[in-house]
């Protein structure tokens, strides 16, 4: 249990990082398009036989809905298309990305 309140804790600050902010215009990475709004994308391993992923998982949520963010791990919801696609798609979309 004290393994998963580090990671959510270190989650949870990397909401505030500077290294989430869009980069301005013009600088390297620049061409980002405008970020969804309220938006996270969690990128971390996906094994539905982990309970302890699950937990991880249903907490990083609730901690972002919390503070007003919709967050989504790849595999939710269910698609046919290319998972790389969808990954990358949801990237840069996403206004954060929580990496576990």
């Amino acid at each position: 249990m004290h393994e998963i309140q580090q990671l959510l804790a270190g989650a949870l600050r990397l909401f505030d990082s500077p290294l989430l902010k869009a980069p301005a215009p013009g600088s390297p990475g620049g061409k980002r398009s405008h970020p969804e709004p309220g938006y996270a994308f969690i990128a971390m391993p996906m094994d539905p036989d982990d309970h302890a992923l699950i937990d991880v998982l249903d907490a990083l949520k609730e901690a972002a809905l919390r503070c007003g963010i919709r967050a989504e791990r790849i595999d939710e919801p269910e698609s046919n298309e290319r998972i790389t696609d969808r990954i990358l798609d949801s990237i840069e979309r996403a206004e954060h990305v929580i990496v576990i």
